[in-house]
């Protein structure tokens, strides 16, 4: 009999595709990231569908964490309708970096 199965990315038990890897990874980072921004601003479903131009059912969606239906895209959208927008940049040295930068001028 074998011991647990050890996995550093819970998306490891889904994929063995790289590539799939990552975007599952970015994605559920960038909606943990909203779901927390929601939380902090104490938002209700209505004023997060009006900050996000979206529907009650796509609000549900998203407040429920169903990863599967939200691109990385659309999760970058969120979150610079929320102010925020993602800086990748590689720095000589230390390789790639990604800031995360208020917006002004933004909806929220």
């Amino acid at each position: 009999m074998s011991g647990p199965i050890h996995y550093d990315n819970v998306f490891e038990v889904v994929t063995t595709d790289p590539m799939e890897l990552f975007d599952l990874t970015l994605r559920a980072d960038l909606l943990r990231t909203i779901l927390a921004l929601i939380r902090e601003r104490d938002l209700t479903a209505r004023q997060v569908g009006e900050i996000l131009r979206i529907p009650a059912p796509r609000v549900s969606e998203l407040m429920r964490g169903r990863i599967a239906l939200l691109s990385a895209a659309k999760l970058v959208g969120y979150l610079g309708l929320f102010g925020y927008q993602l800086r990748p940049d590689m720095v000589a040295g230390t390789g790639v970096t990604c800031d995360v930068v208020k917006v002004t001028g933004a909806a929220a």
